[in-house]
């Protein structure tokens, strides 16, 4: 049980530094409850909310919407990142926003600036749908990020 929405809690959408900041936009933890719903699996949110600290120390774009709480790198257990980023574009507010396919999973976002799509799997940047973005490569420290919130389960 969530404190925000049914299934999902402010603390998974704190900064993985510690520092405690979890300004999370409402409408991105409400988004990824439709989506929850609509694939009727757990969703794990890899990252959330990054202050400008963290940011730079995992590489994280200047302009990144995890600044400003309206991002979510998330991963499904059992699930194709192909078909989260598809079941994504399927919730409204996600198909006029950000989607990203990473090795590690599927970065989605909120923005308002107009839809863009990314896949860096394999450091290869591709873009559909908009403009390119500053797609930023897998680093150690972001890779360590992503492991830290699979090991605890966020």
């Amino acid at each position: 049980m969530g404190d925000i929405t049914d299934h999902f809690s402010r603390k998974e959408f704190a900064c993985n530094c510690g520092c405690g900041f979890a300004a999370i936009d409402i409408q991105i933890v409400q988004a990824l409850e439709i989506l929850r719903n609509k694939i009727c699996k757990p969703i794990v949110i890899l990252s959330g909310c990054r202050c400008p600290a963290h940011n730079a120390a995992v590489n994280g774009s200047p302009k990144s919407q995890h600044l400003c709480g309206r991002a979510a790198d998330i991963a499904v257990k059992g699930m194709r990142k192909d078909a989260i980023a598809k079941a994504a574009e399927a919730v409204k507010i996600f198909e006029a926003g950000g989607i990203g396919k990473y090795s590690w999973g599927v970065h989605l976002d909120i923005r308002d600036t107009g839809a863009v799509r990314w896949d860096n799997r394999k450091n290869q940047k591709r873009y559909t749908n908009g403009p390119a973005v500053d797609v930023q490569p897998l680093t150690p420290e972001l890779e360590a990020e992503i492991q830290r919130g699979i090991e605890r389960g966020d």
